[in-house]
C-alpha cells in the first residue's frame, strides 16, 4: 500500500461573476488510505453557519433569482398566436439558473475530471467541489457528525431505496404513512412486503395523530421494526405537517421516522436535528430524511439525497457496489469501505449534479426560509382570496391549515354539473395563456382519490376500466386495437404553484387566468379534440407541435456540429404586450366563441363510451357543451364522485364557541380582536391551527371609527366558552360540551332592529351614537354556537387573518356586566380564575385587572395551564361592520 501522501494546497479559481471582496480561502487536501479523507474545511470557511446575506435588501435578491431563470424570455406560437411561458410546475421540476449555469461553464467544467482520487489538478478540484456541495447541504438541513449525506441517483425515489437496501431488515417492518405520500414513499416498502398501514386525514386535513397513536400502541411490541414515513408537504395540495410533533411521537413507541422532503424542501427550514425544550430533545431527532433538489430553482439535473442516521446502515454490501465504494479487492476476495458516505457511492457519481445540488441549498439558505415561507404564505391567502369569488372552481383539500401555494383544483360547468377534463383546463391554459400547468394525479393516488372523493369501490371500478387489452404484448410493437381506449376516463385534476420568486404582476396574471378559464373555459370546448387513448386535449387546428426541436436535425457532415435555425412558423396571432393584454385577449376569444358555434356541429361523442365507461364519465364532452351554447337539451347529472369540502377554520369538536361584542365597563370600553395563528398547546388558537393567542389591556373610550382604523370592522372572532379533556371520549366531550355551552349563554337584550332604528335616528349626535354604539354592541352583539364548529364565509375569513394584536375586552369588573340565563356570572375573576402570561406566571387572579395574557403557558409551574384545562369565559369581538351594526348572519354559512 502506498506511502500517505503530503499535504498539497489548492487555490480555488476565483469567480468571474460578481464576487466577494475577501480573500478566496485554500483548502489544504490530504490522503488517508485508512480513512480514506480528501480535503479538510479552513478554518475561516464558513460553511457551518448561516452566512450574513450581503444583500441587505431581500427582494434585490429575489428579483436576481427571477431574472436569472432560463426560460423567462420563452416564446411559442400556439392556437391562439405567440404567447410567452409561465412556468407554475415547480412542484414537479424546477428551471435553471443562468447565473448557476455560468459558473458551472466557467469554473466547474474547465477544471472537470473524475473524483476517486486527487493526484491531478482536475480530479482534486472536482472532488473538492463535489465534497463541498456535500457539507453545504449537510449543514442546510442541520445533520450531525452522526448523520451521513449521500447523493443517490433520481430523487427521492432512489434515496428511500438505498435506505430501504441499508436497513437489511430481517423481518418485514410495519410502515405507516400518511395520507399525502407520493407512489415513491409507498410502493418500495410494499415490494419489500412490508405491512403498510395509512393514516388517513383528520377532519381539518391534517395527518390524523390521535390514529397514529393508535395504531402505533396496537404494534407496539409485534416484534417487527415499526417505521413512520411521512411527507413534510402535499406534493398536491401543499399542506405541511408537524415534522416535529409527528417525529416525537413515532419515537415514543420506538418507531424509527423518516420524512420525504421532495415538495417541501425548496422551501421549508430542513432540520435534521431540531433543537427543542424539554424532555423531547432527543427524540424531536429524524432518523431520515429524502431529498430532490430537482425540484428547487437552478436544480435542474440533480441527484436526489439521503440524510440518514449512520447507525441505520446495518447492510454488510452496498445495493450498488463498485469502483469508489471498496478499500481493497484481491482475486479470491474484496473489502468495502467503512466510511458510509463513500461506500454507498459506487462508480462514478452525477459530479456536476451534485455541484449543482450545493448551489441549489446555498441559494435558498442565502434567501432565507424564514423570508420563503412569509412570501408563501402571502401567495397562499392572495389565490384562496381571489379564487374563492369563483363558484365553478373547487380548490381540493383544506384551506384554513398551514399549506404551500401549491394548488390542485377542478372547474365544474354549472349547468350540468360536470366537470372539465384536467388536460382540457391545462391546455387552454397553455394555449391562451402560455401557463404551464399539470393534469393528473401527481403520482400520489390514493391521496388524490381523497381530496376527489374517490371511495375504494370506485377505484377499484375506474381500475378495471382502465386495464390495457390483454393481449398486449409489452415486448413487441403494439398491435392494432391492443390498447386501452379509456384512458380519458382517468380522474385527475389541475395542478399548479406560485413561485415566491414571481413578480406580483404576473402572479395576478396567474391568478386571474384561472378565474377566467374556470368561469368561461367551457365555451372553448367545441374547439377542442380528445384523444381517448392518452386523455390529451389539443386545439382543432392546432394538432401538430410546430415548434418541436429535434436531436436528428443536428449535422456533423461539414467537420464540425451544426444546429440549423427551426423553420420559421407563421405564428396566428401576435404576442402580448404585456399580461393585461393577454387577459383582454383571452376574454376576446371566450366572447367570441359562442358565435363560431353556432353553425359548428359534432357527433354525438357520448356513443364513444359504452353503459359501464359512461356511468363513470365525470367531464363535459364538446359535443355536450355545443349543445349548451345552441339552446339544445342536455343531460344534468351528478358526476361519480364529489371533492369533500373543508372548513375555512379548522374544526374542533371539544370547543364551544361564542359570537363576542366590543364591551362597555365603567373604566372605559374595552376591545377585544383575537388573532389567528397557531400553536399545538393552545387550546384557543387550535381552533384554527395558525399560532399563539396572545393579548393585552386596552383601556379608554374606543368609538366606531377607532374600531374601523383598528380593523375590528368586518372581522371574525370566535370564543372560547369551555374546552373538554383532550383525552375524553366521544361520548364525554359532547356531554361536556353541551354543558359548557348552557353555562355560557349570554341574554341578548336589545332586538336588532331596536339597535338598527336607535343608530339611524337623525336626532341622535355624532358624540351620542359613538357612545351608544359602545354600550350597546354588548347587549346586541352575543350569541352562541353551542357543540357546533362556526364555519365562516370567504370574505370574513380574509378580513379575520389581517387582525391587528389580540386585545382583550375584559377586566375584574366584567363578570358584573355579561350574565348567563340563569342570573350567574360566567366571567368571574373573583372566583380564583386564572390567566396564565407568556411564561407561565399568573397574571390576573382573585379580583386582579388584567394586564398581559396568554393560554399558552409556556414557562409550565404549579399555575401553567395543563393540557386538559378547562378555560371559561373568554370573550372576543366580531360581527362588526362599517356602520357600527351587528352583522351575525353573513359570518355563518
Amino acid at each position: 500500500m502506498a506511502a500517505p501522501c503530503e499535504k498539497v494546497e489548492f487555490q480555488m479559481l476565483s469567480n468571474n461573476m460578481q464576487t466577494e471582496d475577501r480573500k478566496t480561502p485554500s483548502f489544504r487536501s490530504s490522503l488517508n488510505p485508512g480513512g480514506r479523507s480528501f480535503y479538510s474545511l479552513p478554518e475561516d470557511y464558513e460553511a457551518g453557519k448561516r452566512r450574513k446575506d450581503d444583500l441587505e435588501n431581500k427582494q434585490k435578491l429575489l428579483n436576481h433569482v427571477h431574472d436569472m431563470v432560463i426560460g423567462n424570455s420563452a416564446t411559442f406560437s400556439g392556437p391562439f398566436g405567440l404567447r410567452s411561458v409561465v412556468y407554475c410546475d415547480y412542484t414537479a421540476s424546477g428551471q435553471a439558473l443562468r447565473s448557476f449555469e455560468d459558473f458551472i461553464q466557467g469554473q466547474v467544467l474547465p477544471m472537470y475530471g473524475n473524483v476517486h482520487t486527487t493526484t491531478t489538478v482536475t480530479s482534486l478540484q472536482s472532488t473538492l467541489f463535489r465534497h463541498e456541495a456535500r457539507d453545504i447541504i449537510r449543514n442546510a438541513v442541520r445533520a450531525s457528525e452522526h448523520d451521513a449525506v449521500i447523493f443517490v441517483g433520481s430523487g427521492c425515489t432512489a434515496a428511500i431505496h438505498k435506505l430501504v437496501n441499508a436497513l437489511d431488515l430481517q423481518m418485514p417492518p410495519v410502515v405507516f404513512t400518511s395520507p399525502f405520500e407520493h407512489h415513491s414513499n409507498i410502493l418500495p416498502w410494499k415490494e419489500l412486503g412490508s405491512t403498510v398501514i395509512r393514516i388517513p386525514q383528520s377532519a381539518s386535513g391534517l395527518v390524523d395523530t390521535k390514529l397514529l397513536e393508535g395504531e402505533l400502541k396496537k404494534w407496539q411490541g409485534c416484534g417487527r421494526q415499526l417505521i413512520g414515513c411521512f411527507s413534510a408537504a402535499s406534493n398536491i395540495t401543499g399542506i405541511l405537517s408537524d415534522t416535529v410533533g409527528i417525529t416525537v411521537l413515532l419515537h415514543r413507541y420506538n418507531a424509527l421516522a423518516f420524512w420525504d422532503y421532495a415538495t417541501a424542501g425548496p422551501y421549508v427550514d430542513i432540520t435534521m436535528n431540531p433543537v427543542i425544550n424539554g424532555s423531547d430533545q432527543a427524540a424531536a431527532q429524524k432518523d431520515a430524511i429524502f431529498l430532490s433538489p430537482h425540484k428547487f430553482v437552478g436544480g435542474v439535473d440533480t441527484p436526489g439525497i439521503l440524510v440518514a442516521k449512520k447507525c441505520l446502515f446495518k447492510n454488510r454490501a452496498p445495493n450498488d457496489g463498485g469502483g469508489g465504494s471498496v478499500f481493497f479487492v484481491s482475486r479470491e476476495h474484496h473489502r468495502y469501505l467503512k466510511q458510509i458516505e463513500m461506500r454507498e457511492e459506487g462508480g462514478t457519481p452525477s459530479i456536476v449534479g451534485a455541484i449543482r445540488a450545493g448551489l441549489t441549498f446555498q441559494l435558498k439558505e442565502a434567501v432565507g426560509s424564514d423570508t420563503i415561507m412569509k412570501i408563501e404564505e402571502e401567495l397562499c391567502q392572495r389565490a384562496v382570496k381571489r379564487w374563492s369569488s369563483c363558484p365553478n372552481l373547487l380548490l381540493l383539500g383544506s384551506l384554513s391549515v398551514p399549506r404551500l401555494p401549491i394548488f390542485s383544483f377542478l372547474v365544474r360547468h354549472p349547468e350540468t354539473r360536470q366537470m372539465l377534463h384536467h388536460n382540457f383546463v391545462c391546455a387552454v391554459l397553455n394555449d391562451l395563456f402560455g401557463i404551464q400547468a399539470r393534469g393528473g394525479c401527481a403520482c400520489a393516488g390514493p391521496y388524490a382519490q381523497d381530496v376527489l372523493g374517490i371511495d375504494e369501490d370506485l377505484a377499484q371500478q375506474y381500475e378495471n376500466l382502465l386495464l390495457e387489452d390483454k393481449r398486449l404484448d409489452r415486448v413487441h410493437l403494439r398491435r392494432y386495437n391492443e390498447y386501452s381506449d379509456r384512458e380519458v376516463l382517468r380522474p385527475g385534476f389541475v395542478r399548479l404553484n406560485l413561485a415566491y420568486f414571481m413578480k406580483d404582476e404576473c402572479v395576478k396574471f396567474v391568478l386571474d387566468a384561472v378565474a377566467m378559464v374556470a368561469e368561461h373555459g367551457w365555451k372553448l370546448l367545441p374547439q377542442y379534440m380528445f384523444n381517448p387513448e392518452t386523455g390529451e386535449w389539443k386545439q382543432r387546428h392546432h394538432q401538430v407541435f410546430q415548434d418541436r426541436r429535434w436531436l436528428g436535425s443536428i449535422s456533423y457532415a461539414s467537420g464540425e456540429m451544426v444546429v440549423p435555425t427551426p423553420p420559421a412558423v407563421k405564428p396566428k396571432g401576435a404576442l402580448p404586450g404585456s399580461y393585461q393584454e393577454c387577459l383582454q385577449f383571452a376574454q376576446q376569444v371566450f366572447t367570441t366563441a359562442e358565435q363560431k358555434c353556432r353553425n359548428m356541429s359534432l357527433p354525438d361523442q357520448t356513443l364513444l363510451f359504452q353503459e359501464q365507461s359512461e356511468f363513470l364519465r365525470w367531464f363535459l364532452l364538446p359535443s355536450e357543451a355545443l349543445n349548451v351554447m345552441q339552446n339544445k337539451s342536455y343531460d344534468r347529472r351528478e358526476t361519480p364522485f364529489e371533492p369533500p369540502t373543508y372548513p375555512l377554520t379548522s374544526k374542533f369538536r371539544e370547543v364551544t364557541t361564542i359570537e363576542g361584542a366590543v364591551h362597555s365597563c365603567e373604566g372605559g370600553s374595552h376591545v377585544h380582536l383575537e388573532t389567528p395563528y397557531s400553536s399545538d398547546g393552545d387550546p384557543i388558537s387550535r381552533l384554527d391551527g395558525r399560532g399563539d393567542a396572545t393579548g393585552e389591556i386596552c383601556n379608554g373610550d374606543v368609538s366606531r371609527d377607532d374600531l374601523v382604523s383598528k380593523n375590528a370592522a368586518e372581522c371574525a372572532v370566535r370564543t372560547t366558552c369551555a374546552v373538554s379533556e383532550y383525552n375524553d371520549d366521544e361520548e364525554n366531550t359532547n356531554s361536556k360540551l353541551s354543558e359548557s355551552g348552557k353555562e355560557c349563554t349570554m341574554k341578548i337584550n336589545d332586538s336588532q332592529k331596536e339597535f338598527d332604528d336607535k343608530m339611524s335616528s337623525p336626532a341622535m349626535s355624532e358624540d351620542e351614537r359613538n357612545l351608544d354604539t359602545k354600550s350597546n354592541i354588548s347587549k346586541e352583539g352575543i350569541s352562541v354556537a353551542t357543540n357546533r364548529d362556526l364555519e365562516l364565509d370567504s370574505e370574513a375569513m380574509d378580513n379575520y387573518r389581517e387582525l391587528p394584536e389580540a386585545r382583550i375586552c375584559t377586566d375584574d369588573r366584567m363578570g358584573d356586566k355579561v350574565k348567563d340565563d340563569r342570573g350567574q356570572r360566567s366571567s368571574d375573576h373573583d372566583q380564583n380564575e386564572r390567566l396564565i402570561g407568556r411564561d407561565g406566571e399568573v397574571v390576573a387572579k382573585d379580583g386582579e385587572s388584567l394586564s398581559t395574557w396568554t393560554t399558552q403557558g409556556a414557562g409550565g409551574g404549579e399555575d401553567a395551564v395543563p393540557r386538559n384545562a378547562e378555560l371559561q369565559s373568554v370573550i372576543s369581538v366580531h360581527g362588526i361592520d362599517r356602520e357600527g351594526d351587528i352583522n351575525e348572519q353573513r359570518l355563518l354559512k
